[in-house]
């Protein structure tokens, strides 16, 4: 009984994988590339700390830092909900 049990779940795991195999090949839709900003490759580099330097002056940098990759997320999230709408 056991081994007719498996016998099914593996069918059903390979009709779901045909089908799925399936729509892929008949959605015929070609997404667009993601811009290279979105890579998620672009990191942000931290504020340099400088010995007896004014540690303002790095938390300002670090929170130009945070607004830049902010935006940048913003950007990449405009462009995937522009994809979306398309679709």
């Amino acid at each position: 009984m056991a081994l007719t049990l498996t016998g099914c779940a593996s069918l059903e795991k390979r009709l779901i994988e045909a089908s799925v195999s399936k729509a892929v090949v008949e959605a015929d839709v070609n997404l667009p590339g993601r811009p290279a900003e979105c890579e998620g490759r672009t990191k942000e580099e931290h504020a340099p700390l400088v010995v007896g330097g004014e540690v303002r002056t790095a938390l300002k940098s670090e929170r130009k830092a945070l607004e830049r990759q902010q935006q940048r997320q913003d950007r990449c999230e405009s462009f995937y909900d522009d994809v979306w709408s398309k679709y």
